[in-house]
């Protein structure tokens, strides 16, 4: 399984950034792995990586487009004004069971 990240400048005030945040709540998205926000030369840089594209996209549809329009901000029209994408493999879990290796350092 490989995960999505992006990194997206979004021309937007941090007052906006915040306004929007506070309309999302604290219910984190489905397959969002990690979601980092920061103030950048033009608005908000935003840093995300999910378990999947498809699941960044239902979160988009679903829950992130809505919030946005109901705080004044204009959704991106580009399909979400992704400025970098990459699949990004995931680490399994844990170790193959029956690995010695594995567990080598629990040994020790």
């Amino acid at each position: 399984m490989q995960t999505w990240a992006f990194v997206s400048d979004v021309p937007i005030s941090r007052e906006q950034y915040d306004k929007l945040d506070q309309e999302l709540g604290s219910d984190k998205p489905e397959g969002l792995i990690v979601h980092a926000a920061g103030e950048s030369g033009s608005g908000i840089r935003i840093i995300d990586v999910w378990e999947s594209k498809q699941q960044f996209e239902r979160f988009q549809s679903e829950r992130l487009g809505p919030a946005m329009l109901k705080v004044g901000i204009e959704p991106p029209t580009n399909g979400g004004g992704v400025g970098a994408e990459s699949g990004i493999p995931r680490k399994p879990k844990g170790p193959p069971e029956g690995d010695p290796e594995a567990n080598a350092l629990e040994r020790t």
